[in-house]
């Protein structure tokens, strides 16, 4: 019998060759690019969920304390709402409560996401900013960010167009957004007869622009149209989804 000696023996062959790792890569892309879809979605709908919660904790807070105002002594309707969001912070929220999960800034843009194409025109937006450089008596100062928009907020409301006499509610000889909302309620161009309260946004939520857009019936140039989508909480404290303009109705 012929045996082979150790030193004539090869070696046996290990490891991958370079077709087979290329292989093994390109199948690792494929993968990654399949699932990153339903991860990014996944964590949007984490984040939107998250949001919501603190929506509706904030309008919980809201109703919580106007109720209980309303049923003491006040001089007007406006005591009885939170001048702003930070206001309800430590009783009410927590500093956290104010950040929306989506917003890539943490509440230093405020209610505007500026990366978004969006919103070009940020100056409707920066009078209810509840943030450091709002130097309003009314806020609470310990807050540096905010990521929601306050409807309600005690800031001279710059669009309103109506009569002052009407609407100035504490006679400070200016209308709030808090006054112009109220105003607003009864009724406007949009629904003469009033708002359903479950309808009619108490905080809002822009940042989550990059989400699935929603369809919108565009009264005024009557059409649909597909917007960004736009969390609110209600007076009511119901959640409900908009358009940027939320006196725009979903379309089926």
């Amino acid at each position: 019998m012929y045996l082979i000696s150790m030193k004539e023996q090869k070696p046996t062959q290990s490891g991958f060759t370079l077709i087979e790792m290329l292989v093994v890569i390109a199948i690792i892309v494929l993968l990654a690019s399949l699932l990153f879809p339903a991860i990014n979605s996944a964590i949007n709908r984490a984040q939107q969920t998250k949001c919501m919660s603190n929506l509706r904790n904030f309008g919980i807070a809201w109703n919580t304390n106007y109720l209980s105002v309303k049923s003491g002594r006040y001089n007007d309707e406006t005591d009885a709402i939170f001048p702003w969001l930070s206001a309800m912070v430590p009783e009410f929220a927590n500093a956290t409560n104010l950040v929306c999960p989506g917003d890539s800034s943490h509440g230093t843009y405020g209610s505007k996401p500026d990366e978004s194409p969006n919103y070009n025109d940020q100056n409707a937006f920066e009078e209810t900013d509840d943030m450091t450089g709002n130097n309003h008596p009314d806020r609470n100062t310990e807050i540096d960010a905010c990521s929601y928009m306050y409807e309600f907020c005690a800031a001279e409301c710059s669009w309103f167009s109506g009569s002052v006499d009407e609407a100035d509610l504490n006679d400070d000889g200016q209308v709030s957004w808090a006054e112009a909302k109220l105003r607003q309620l009864s009724g406007d161009s949009y629904s003469p007869d009033g708002y359903d309260p479950s309808k009619f946004p108490l905080v809002r939520c822009f940042h989550h622009y990059d989400d699935k857009k929603v369809r919108v019936d565009n009264l005024d140039d009557n059409k649909i149209v597909s917007e960004i989508r736009v969390l609110n909480v209600a007076m009511d404290g119901h959640i409900f989804l908009s358009g940027p303009q939320w006196e725009y109705p979903l379309a089926p």
